[in-house]
């Protein structure tokens, strides 16, 4: 859905809107910089205020523009995907699942905070998290719930 969203195509009605367009902009342009640091970003806010698009945005023009490689998915989907590997018979490893997950230039995690909270998900999001920070990969957190939801869960300095 939103694959083609450019950042050019993003309509900024609110002061916040246009600080994030600048924000985002900014982010993407400068994104071999970015990536020399590891900086993530943490993008909040009610559903319909553009977080979304605004990743897809800056995907699109790290992809196009400076060539890197982009995973975008959901925290449940990421979780899913490693929890899969669980199960006898998996064809990917544990490792392989997270390696996936790691090894991209920047990941877009979208919905944070719809997972269940488990203290599972929790350990397999920070080690996520965590295995990026290492490796000075950055990450762009997307979240619906407010700032102080969202502190709640324990990254640290990762993001």
């Amino acid at each position: 859905r939103f694959q083609n969203r450019a950042l050019s195509s993003f309509t900024a009605n609110t002061p916040a809107q246009r600080y994030a367009l600048e924000f985002s902009t900014r982010y993407a342009d400068t994104f071999d910089e970015v990536l020399k640091t590891g900086r993530c970003a943490l993008f909040v806010g009610k559903p319909g205020t553009g977080k979304t698009h605004l990743a897809a945005g800056i995907s699109l023009r790290i992809m196009r523009q400076h060539n890197h490689r982009v995973l975008f998915t959901t925290v449940m989907r990421a979780i899913r995907g490693i929890k899969s590997t669980w199960r006898n018979g998996s064809d990917e490893t544990e490792n392989e699942a997270i390696a996936h997950l790691v090894l991209p230039d920047l990941l877009i995690l979208d919905e944070v905070g719809v997972q269940y909270g488990s203290e599972t998900e929790g350990l397999i999001l920070f080690d996520i998290l965590n295995e990026r920070y290492e490796n000075r990969r950055p990450t762009l957190l997307l979240s619906n719930l407010g700032l102080d939801e969202v502190r709640k869960y324990r990254w640290g300095a990762r993001v």
